[in-house]
């Protein structure tokens, strides 16, 4: 059974309230997260579904490091964004502990990839000579380490729409770590993301219940 509320939004996320604002991002970045896994099991019997969800694992990836960033800004910036997040309950402090060992360098769930990672997925990797000359231009290093790798470029009849240059696939693997010999990665990356699904659950039901006045239930 589907349960659903209508409401005004201005009259419970008033645009004037850093912490309405802050439960709305929260809000955007999980629908964000289910939409990206229902996409995901899509592609089962797709012929481009591993490209798919490649797609789909960087981009999680990225704007995870990206709801980090984003939650510890705005926890400085604002002090009520900081004080409604340190009264939420125990269950919201547990994801919220969770969804920020990813990032903490002390954490055995840290994963140092991930800023660099966001760098050429949110961003396209950038070319630039003199990171190049060092070593440091990523999608030089991408395009070495994928240097053995059978390359393909499919061009079907008669549409466009179906053109796929594979081979940039499997140089974007090189861009994500070494799975193959470190799967726990795959692990980190899914028990941070699920963390701050839940996190976000939390603090927007939260904020609901004590902003409840205009809603409507059906």
């Amino acid at each position: 059974m589907r349960a659903e509320a209508s409401f005004q939004i201005g009259d419970v996320f008033s645009a004037d309230d850093p912490v309405a604002r802050f439960v709305t991002v929260l809000a955007m970045v999980n629908n964000e997260w289910h939409r990206s896994m229902y996409l995901m099991n899509l592609t089962t019997d797709d012929p481009d579904g591993r490209g798919i969800r490649l797609l789909l694992v960087r981009q999680q990836a990225a704007s995870y490091f990206e709801a980090v960033e984003w939650i510890t800004d705005s926890r400085k910036r604002f002090p009520a964004i900081k004080h409604y997040m340190d009264t939420l309950g125990t269950e919201a402090h547990e994801h919220y502990g969770r969804l920020m060992a990813g990032c903490d360098s002390q954490s055995p769930h840290y994963m140092p990839w991930l800023p660099g990672h966001r760098n050429v997925t949110a961003h396209f990797p950038k070319l630039h000579p003199a990171a190049f000359e060092h070593g440091d231009e990523e999608i030089a290093n991408a395009l070495r380490d994928a240097a053995s790798e059978t390359g393909i470029v499919s061009v079907p009849r008669p549409t466009e729409a179906a053109v796929r240059f594979d081979f940039a696939d499997e140089v974007a693997v090189q861009l994500l770590p070494n799975i193959v010999d470190d799967p726990d990665e795959v692990e980190k990356l899914a028990g941070a993301r699920i963390a701050l699904m839940r996190f976000a659950v939390c603090a927007i039901g939260t904020y609901l219940i004590h902003g409840s006045a205009g809603i409507v239930g059906g």
